[in-house]
C-alpha cells in the first residue's frame, strides 16, 4: 500500500467491488457523484490495495459481489461482505430506491 492510499482510507470505510464486471464499475460511478458526504473510497478487489485488505483478513480469492472495510488501518477495522454489511452502510432497498438512499443522509443500497 503506498503512503497515498494509506492517507485516503485511514480511517474510512473503503469499498472493495469487482474491477471487472461493467455494472460494479456503473455502481461505483453512481456513488462517487452521490456521496455528498464523502464518506466512502473505493478500490477493485483485483487491485495490489484491494488483494492486501483481503490478504489481511487471510482471504486469498476474489469473493462474488463487494466487501466493505469500516474504520480502515484502525483497530476497530471490520471487513464486511456484501450480506454482512450493517446499518448506517446498508439500506434494504429495491434498486428504483438508490437515489432516495443517497440522498437520505448518504447511506448506500447494497
Amino acid at each position: 500500500m503506498t503512503e497515498v492510499e494509506r492517507n485516503a482510507i485511514q480511517g474510512r470505510a473503503l469499498l472493495l467491488y469487482d474491477g471487472v464486471c461493467a455494472l460494479c464499475n456503473g455502481v461505483v460511478q453512481f456513488l462517487l457523484k452521490h456521496d455528498g458526504l464523502d464518506r466512502f473510497r473505493y478500490a477493485p478487489l483485483q487491485s495490489s490495495l484491494g488483494r492486501e485488505v483481503l490478504a489481511r483478513f487471510d482471504i486469498h480469492t476474489f469473493p462474488d459481489g463487494v466487501m466493505l472495510l469500516t474504520d480502515a488501518l484502525s483497530p476497530t477495522e471490520h471487513l464486511y461482505q456484501r450480506s454482512t454489511i450493517p446499518a448506517p452502510y446498508r439500506r434494504q432497498s429495491n434498486a428504483a430506491d438508490c437515489s432516495a438512499c443517497m440522498n437520505n443522509g448518504g447511506v448506500i443500497c447494497l
